[in-house]
């Protein structure tokens, strides 16, 4: 799930969506990528937040700016994430606990992980994981939409440069797509 030749794991989409990925060392304990998010820092232990500029792109841009509540028309509720600059670029983040809704179009749910790339661009938002031994790992999550007006992406989970898993979201609020699997 990862471009680079070290033991990674990582889910990308190419738009608003949300995510749940969950890894487990197949005799350890596990790490979520929802339960564990942090806006302190960046890289937060085996994750790792920022984008690439296309799917097959095996430099990471590690995100540097840390946000809340971005300043937009009608926001409610709140959320922290994080992007390499301000403005419209891509971001991972998470919703607080009475989750948040923005532009009378997106309508993130409590406590929910979000990728976004971007307004008008063709980024990836990344959420890597990066095992701190070798082994086999079971993976599992799911991809949903959280546009309530529009849009469609793709969604990817790569290791070593390769998709294992891609899945398509299609429409408003797009339905859930799960994976599951166990890499080396």
């Amino acid at each position: 799930m990862h471009q680079t030749p070290h033991s990674t794991l990582e889910p990308r989409l190419g738009r608003l969506a949300a995510m749940a990925l969950s890894l487990a060392p197949m005799a350890a304990s596990a790490a979520d990528a929802t339960a564990d998010f942090s806006i302190a820092a960046n890289p937060n232990g085996v994750w790792t937040y920022g984008s690439l500029s296309a799917v097959s792109d095996t430099s990471l841009t590690v995100f540097t700016v840390a946000n809340s509540s971005p300043a937009a028309p009608g926001p409610s509720g709140s959320i922290d994430f994080w992007q390499a600059t301000g403005g419209d670029g891509p971001s991972v983040g998470k919703a607080g606990s009475s989750g948040w809704k923005c532009c009378g179009t997106v309508d993130v749910g409590a406590n929910t992980l979000t990728l976004h790339p971007g307004n008008g661009t063709e980024n990836y938002a990344v959420i890597q994981y990066t095992a701190l031994v070798s082994g086999a790992f079971r993976f599992s999550g799911s991809f949903f939409g959280q546009n309530t007006v529009a849009g469609s992406t793709d969604v990817h989970v790569l290791q070593g440069g390769a998709a294992i898993w891609s899945a398509n979201l299609i429409g408003p609020l797009a339905a859930a797509q799960s994976f599951m699997g166990t890499v080396n």
